[in-house]
């Protein structure tokens, strides 16, 4: 950690708690190589590809018998409006990735209980929300910690409307500080979507978490697993069959079923 980054935790008491861990592991934990680490991302790209299969044979498998439409043509007022919003949001959190799957799974799971890690400008979290209004009920809990240096507090979720908030708890604190208070007041959930820390360590360890909470049938959902083999890893743990599905930019989406 720089002094930089020292000075912004500093500033921030709620965030103590991730602050010393992170100071622990600069004094106790060696580096890991920049090549060992593009092995393993090369490593698990191969077995995103080896493992791949298509949106619809996914769809088929998990039984899903609905209309699929994307969710831009679905609410198209309220998509434009988050367009545009994102668009001139001075603070760059990425794109709106697979949403149109994470909101026909909430639907085909007449899902009640959500759960999501990272947030950024709230895409997923939109159209989690628009998927439990469609049905009239369920609540969605989004945790995400705003980025170091980057000034991002106030643009995390701001693409969700107000008209939708009702719905929604959004916990701007780390996985390891937020996760274990949200899964003590929801021990079973429906849908978890998996898509903040992406190192190893950290999604072992939020993966077990919201895979314990599971209920048997939930879905868990994460993003960017080509970026390592802490997916393929937890897959084999479990036992269970993984979909890995292509997403934009060559990246993939992994899926297990409990």
């Amino acid at each position: 950690m720089n002094f930089r980054s020292f000075v912004w935790f500093l500033g921030r008491p709620t965030l103590y708690p991730e602050l010393f861990r992170r100071l622990g592991r600069s004094l106790t934990t060696p580096r890991t190589p920049r090549s060992h680490r593009e092995r393993q991302k090369m490593l698990s790209a191969d077995w995103c590809r080896e493992n791949a299969c298509s949106r619809e044979d996914f769809l088929r498998e998990v039984g899903f018998n609905g209309e699929w439409r994307n969710v831009s043509e679905i609410d198209p007022g309220i998509w434009r409006r988050a367009e545009e919003i994102a668009a001139s949001c001075p603070v760059r959190m990425g794109g709106a990735g697979e949403v149109d799957l994470l909101y026909h799974l909430c639907l085909h799971l007449q899902a009640e209980r959500v759960v999501e890690t990272g947030v950024a400008h709230g895409w997923s979290s939109l159209v989690i929300l628009l998927a439990l209004d469609r049905m009239g009920r369920g609540s969605l809990v989004s945790t995400d910690m705003p980025y170091a240096l980057r000034r991002n507090d106030r643009y995390i979720g701001c693409v969700v409307p107000e008209s939708l908030r009702d719905r929604w708890k959004l916990i701007r604190l780390p996985d390891r500080d937020a996760l274990p208070k949200v899964l003590r007041e929801w021990p079973a959930i429906d849908l978890a979507h998996y898509d903040s820390d992406k190192s190893d360590r950290g999604r072992a360890w939020g993966y077990e978490r919201l895979w314990s909470a599971l209920r048997p049938g939930g879905f868990l959902i994460s993003d960017d697993i080509h970026d390592n083999l802490a997916f393929r890893v937890f897959s084999e743990k479990t036992g269970r069959k993984p979909w890995v599905l292509p997403a934009r930019g060559g990246a993939y989406i992994g899926i297990l079923r409990k």
